[in-house]
């Protein structure tokens, strides 16, 4: 074990969940979080599967759900040129950080964003409002070692 993995296991291994409202904070390093929310049944004739989240960017779709496949054709008739899907439960070990705007930042993972009720659920010590996640293109295993993913 080296000493990284030890600092996250220290952080992170007995912090309680938190719950965060999406629309109250900013995220950072998702894109799916950082786009404007579509309506699924805009879409859900191009994708095969449950769509159970999707935002826009501009020249850019993000889906979040059970995907199997999409038209990209049609998809790109629609103005999008890039579409990134993210199966239900990819976010899971996620590491981040939180904290309030301009104040030092803390370690969390996600464990689970639940776009039915709109909110992250976080695993992480802070106790102060939070304003900020910024999530990293690092899952912890539960061993707690880095696995680089592409988010």
């Amino acid at each position: 074990m080296c000493i990284r993995d030890s600092k996250y296991r220290e952080y992170l291994e007995n912090a309680p969940l938190v719950r965060v409202r999406l629309d109250e904070v900013i995220v950072y390093g998702l894109p799916i979080l950082q786009g404007i929310p579509v309506e699924g049944s805009s879409i859900a004739n191009l994708i095969e599967g449950k769509v159970l989240y999707a935002s826009r960017m501009p020249g850019a779709l993000y889906v979040y759900g059970f995907v199997k496949s999409f038209n990209a054709e049609e998809l790109k008739k629609l103005g999008f040129e890039k579409i990134k899907t993210y199966q239900a439960g990819f976010e899971k070990s996620l590491y981040c950080a939180v904290g309030a705007y301009g104040e030092s930042e803390y370690p969390c993972i996600i464990e689970k964003l639940d776009f039915e009720k709109g909110e992250a659920v976080l695993r992480t010590k802070y106790t102060g409002k939070i304003d900020v996640i910024k999530v990293s293109k690092i899952r912890l295993t539960q061993d707690y070692l880095e696995e680089y993913v592409e988010v």
